[in-house]
């Protein structure tokens, strides 16, 4: 019995607490799309690129916008009404993505 709680806790300590799911950030990103592209990769190049960055920077800074200290106001209505878990998944679906 002990054994089988040590590897259910040496599995706990090393998942990534802040891994989220690609495929159900992809659902969630409809409001990202008309500014950051389908995949990540905007057509107007003034526009931030998602695509391929680090999922921890995606996180914290719509973190940032949620908490008002967004560069841009506009995002902060986009990112308000998201969980912990959408900013993962969309951040986990982005950094899977490829710049162009």
């Amino acid at each position: 019995m002990w054994i089988l709680l040590l590897l259910v806790h040496l599995a706990s300590c090393t998942r990534d607490e802040n891994h989220g799911d690609p495929a159900e950030g992809a659902t969630k990103t409809a409001i990202c799309v008309p500014c950051h592209g389908k995949d990540g990769n905007p057509v107007d190049a003034r526009l931030s690129s998602l695509a391929g960055q680090n999922e921890r920077y995606l996180i914290d800074a719509m973190k940032a916008y949620q908490d008002g200290h967004g560069s841009d106001p506009a995002m902060i209505n986009f990112v308000e009404g998201l969980s912990e878990r959408d900013l993962e998944d969309i951040a986990a679906f982005y950094a899977s993505q490829h710049a162009k």
